[in-house]
């Protein structure tokens, strides 16, 4: 459902629905480490009961310095300090994370024509085991007529999410340094996204004044610090197993990339989908990659014998 909003009281009350509201999705929940398994054996999976408000830091401690992480070579002291520093700006659970999405019109990428926003503050999930995000999909007035489909599957009117938001570019901009502003500026946020430097040249493009000192968690790169080649949204879903549909949808693909940050910088999850070792990954052809890129239906295996499925629980 596609709500029009072109006025500016509107994007006001939009605005106040950043304090008085959110969305709740089914999400991915971060599990840490026992602090005296991780010591005995780096590689073991348990969940913690928390004992004490640092047992995150202790647990990213011990992870970080158990000399288990096997990467790229020449590489392995940049990845390392990268995966460090994405960690500690999401395991930590201490910064609000912003993840943005832009898609653009296939045949002239200047003209966006939908911005998705993805928010999650930490201090409104304490106490939680479930996640409390906020999701936001805009789509650009002055564009909504441009469709894809020729080069990228077009899912604008497919958002997930509940109703679709059309602002005018203007608008749009204002809603968008509100959000910077009181997340990132006022509360040292950090921005989440996939390759995301389009997504910042894109806010750059609006107008948009970006600090330069701005923290930013790229899941592009951290999929590079695993594997060989790749990297799609897509893939790096697949890697960790995590359910998804309908990408190519700004606000589907931000809210995909935000769980796909909290997956990939979770020290459990790394272990568990073996993260932490780099694997050479083999090359696709064009039309394979085109026919992943535009599939919609499920991957059916009819010889699935019961013990094999088994040994997956």
């Amino acid at each position: 459902m596609i709500r029009g909003i072109l006025l500016n009281n509107s994007v006001r009350r939009s605005l106040r629905n950043l304090s008085s509201s959110a969305v709740l999705f089914n999400s991915v929940v971060p599990l840490d480490l026992t602090p005296d398994a991780a010591k005995s054996n780096p590689n073991s999976i348990h969940p913690i009961h928390r004992k004490h408000p640092d047992d995150r830091e202790t647990i990213l401690q011990q992870y970080l310095s158990s000399g288990k992480f096997t990467f790229a070579k020449d590489k392995e002291v940049a990845s390392l300090q990268e995966l460090k520093r994405c960690m500690e700006i999401v395991y930590l659970n201490k910064k609000p994370l912003i993840a943005i999405d832009f898609e653009a019109y296939e045949r002239s990428l200047k003209k966006v024509t939908e911005i998705g926003i993805v928010i999650y503050d930490p201090d409104l999930s304490k106490g939680s085991i479930f996640p409390i995000i906020k999701t936001f999909h805009i789509i650009i007035a002055e564009h909504i007529e441009l469709v894809n489909g020729r080069y990228v599957p077009d899912s604008k009117d497919k958002y997930i999410g509940g109703l679709s938001n059309v602002l005018s570019l203007s608008d749009s901009k204002i809603f968008m340094e509100q959000i910077i502003e009181k997340y990132i500026n006022q509360r040292e946020g950090a921005f989440v996204g996939h390759n995301i430097g389009g997504d910042i040249r894109w806010l750059q493009g609006m107008g948009i004044q970006i600090r330069e000192d701005i923290e930013i968690v790229d899941t592009f790169k951290l999929y590079q610090i695993s594997r060989s080649i790749g990297g799609t949204l897509k893939g790096i879903l697949k890697l960790i197993d995590l359910p998804h549909g309908v990408l190519h949808n700004a606000a589907n693909d931000a809210y995909y990339t935000l769980l796909a940050a909290i997956a990939y910088c979770d020290p459990n999850m790394r272990n568990h989908k073996d993260l932490d070792t780099y694997k050479t990954v083999a090359k696709k052809s064009t039309s394979e990659k085109r026919r992943e890129s535009f599939a919609t239906s499920a991957i059916y295996d009819d010889v699935t014998k019961v013990d094999e499925l088994l040994t997956g629980i």
